[in-house]
């Protein structure tokens, strides 16, 4: 027979259970409620992040109030790359934010309200686009870009994700500027240059943080009155989605030249902008200027329809071949006594 203070000790034990099982329950009912709001928000350090690569569970994060996912690339001569995108949902709160701004009452937008405009839900520099690797890849494979870099300055216009200057930091690159006319990608640049990759500026060594360096800055490539940051190679990936934004390109190639910068263009098919870009390129009198297609890959992450059609060939649900056209532009040789340039913000 058991003792009173058995029994006692009996029903208190199974209290602590009972009131231990009910805890369990709701505390799983509200991580069931916060998932469908922010499903598997988790944040990483690098050194997490790329321990955990070979399982197939997304890694989400949240910038600035924005959720978004890893996209890991495999990059030519340096291996993996880790860039942020937003997720489909993401996309949505973005676009809407779009639409709301150009739906606000005023007179009809020049491209300048345009550009303003969009500046606080442009969702095309949230996503990966297939030119950005094609461009990364281009320089990497290169030896004597690879020989260069060390003691380059390389300035990316319109950098999004920022696949392109992740890639050329982590290559060595003495300085890169990443430019973008919203602040939502350099943020998302930033946030995976200093926790999802091996970054050379966190490096202990004071000496490699001083050889290394990538600085964020607001550009709005239609705006000539700003001029570019003095570079030694300017690039642009898959940035002419509208014909005023391809005549930006090639004003903004010009002016790179004629400061004595190489310029590499990558650009994927379809874009309605390379044909204006191609165009003001002539009007400018760079001669020689051709596109030369390059093997590159789609992206297979979500895309809203108003960010990339249906019918885009840029989105697929698996990686395939693509071929990404490249220009590469060199003072040298592209520059005529007849080019010029424009401040004509149009």
């Amino acid at each position: 027979m058991w003792s009173k203070h058995q029994v006692v000790l009996f029903l208190l034990l199974g209290l602590q259970a009972v009131v231990n099982a009910f805890v369990i329950s709701i505390n799983s009912q509200l991580s069931n409620h916060q998932s469908s709001r922010y499903p598997s928000v988790v944040l990483h350090s690098s050194s997490s992040s790329l321990a955990n690569s070979n399982n197939n569970v997304p890694h989400h994060h949240v910038v600035r109030g924005i959720e978004c996912i890893e996209v890991p690339m495999d990059i030519p001569e340096i291996g993996r790359v880790v860039v942020l995108e937003a997720t489909a949902e993401a996309q949505e709160v973005l676009v809407n934010l779009a639409l709301e701004d150009d739906e606000k009452p005023g007179t009809p937008c020049s491209e300048s309200q345009d550009a303003a405009s969009l500046q606080s839900g442009d969702p095309y520099g949230a996503v990966l686009w297939p030119a950005a690797y094609a461009i990364a890849a281009r320089i990497l494979q290169d030896p004597t870009y690879r020989t260069e870099l060390p003691q380059m300055t390389v300035l990316e216009l319109g950098a999004g994700t920022g696949l392109v200057s992740l890639s050329l930091l982590l290559a060595g690159t003495k300085h890169v500027i990443a430019t973008d006319y919203e602040s939502i990608p350099l943020e998302l640049l930033e946030y995976a240059v200093d926790k999802l990759n091996n970054n050379p500026n966190t490096d202990n060594n004071q000496q490699q943080q001083q050889e290394f360096s990538i600085t964020y800055q607001l550009l709005d490539m239609r705006d000539h009155a700003t001029p570019l940051p003095t570079a030694d190679l300017v690039v642009a990936a898959d940035i002419m989605y509208e014909p005023k934004t391809g005549r930006a390109m090639a004003k903004r190639a010009v002016e790179a030249l004629q400061q004595g910068a190489r310029v590499l263009v990558g650009d994927s098919p379809g874009r309605p902008g390379r044909g204006a870009f191609l165009d003001e390129l002539q009007n400018l009198g760079v001669v020689g200027a051709t596109f030369v297609d390059t093997v590159g890959y789609t992206c297979s992450g979500p895309r809203h329809d108003l960010i990339c059609g249906k019918d885009s060939t840029s989105v697929s649900e698996t990686p395939q071949e693509l071929l990404v056209a490249i220009m590469e532009l060199d003072p040298k040789v592209h520059l005529s006594a007849e080019t010029v340039i424009s401040g004509d913000s149009s």
